[in-house]
């Protein structure tokens, strides 16, 4: 890499802020609509994470939750829908958070990165269907 690369990669400040701030408003954006999309299916989310449960309790045991405060069901809502957003647009906030720091390295560097940019979001879609095909089962 020669000085002319380095200078060209080179910004104020300002600049430096201004595309953070970019970057954070896309992530920000995608959590926001998937947040909406979970929240509007925070219901069958929430049974489909309570099936482990029924599988260990059995099938024909009676299955009741309750919730003690009137906000109580609000809230496990709002926080089921929180992190299925922060997990539905992970890839988004990490494709915007390499976009920010990618000018920043050098050409060896992104070289060096590029098979954990590939490899991250065939891993990301292979986890939960790894961990909902085998449930736990008492002895």
């Amino acid at each position: 890499m020669t000085d002319e690369d380095i200078d060209a990669s080179k910004a104020p400040l300002m600049e430096h802020l201004v595309e953070l701030r970019r970057r954070l408003m896309w992530a920000l954006a995608a959590i926001f609509v998937a947040f909406l999309v979970c929240f509007w299916f925070a219901k069958p989310i929430y049974n489909l994470l309570l099936w482990p449960y029924r599988v260990a309790a059995g099938v024909d045991v009676p299955i009741e939750l309750i919730y003690t405060a009137p906000q109580e069901f609000f809230f496990t809502q709002v926080k089921l829908a929180l992190f299925g957003a922060i997990f539905i647009a992970f890839p988004v906030i990490a494709s915007q958070l390499y976009m920010f720091v990618a000018p920043g390295l050098y050409r060896a560097e992104r070289k060096a990165f590029l098979p954990f940019l590939v490899a991250t979001p065939i891993l990301f879609l292979l986890a939960p269907r790894s961990s909902i095909s085998s449930p736990c089962r008492s002895p």
